[in-house]
């Protein structure tokens, strides 16, 4: 219940904080964020460098949704539904989602969280339990 709660509320924290920082917080507007974050972005295996807003806010997205993506609750399920290998970076979770959201333009309205979900679970399904 815990791991539940915690979950739930870094969701509404990922879609809530947008709004704080005055973005709409749709797919679209972070698909603009996570483009800059790809121009941008110098990444190494031991780190990630940018220089602009945009890469830090399309950053600071995903690595809330790493930082949850790996809990399993009391049954062993992962609680957001996906099944990424645990040594799966943020910087993968980014690229997923860019390529997602590129190809699925007409979901640019919608709310970011539901295309992160949406990516994350095609790329990485649980499989048959």
């Amino acid at each position: 219940m815990r791991i539940q709660a915690l979950v739930l509320s870094t969701l509404l924290a990922l879609t809530v904080a947008p709004s704080i920082a005055r973005a709409d917080g749709t797919t679209g507007w972070l698909l603009e964020k996570c483009s800059a974050f790809e121009r941008d972005a110098e990444i190494t295996p031991y780190s990630i460098r940018y220089s602009k807003l945009e890469s830090a806010l399309c950053y600071g997205y995903f690595s809330g949704i790493h930082s949850v993506a790996f809990l399993r609750d009391e049954s062993n399920h992962p609680v957001l539904g996906f099944c990424a290998p645990i040594e799966t970076k943020a910087d993968r979770f980014i690229s997923i989602f860019i390529a997602y959201a590129r190809s699925h333009g007409e979901d640019g309205d919608r709310p970011a969280v539901t295309a992160i979900w949406s990516s994350l679970a095609a790329a990485f399904p649980c499989g048959a339990s």
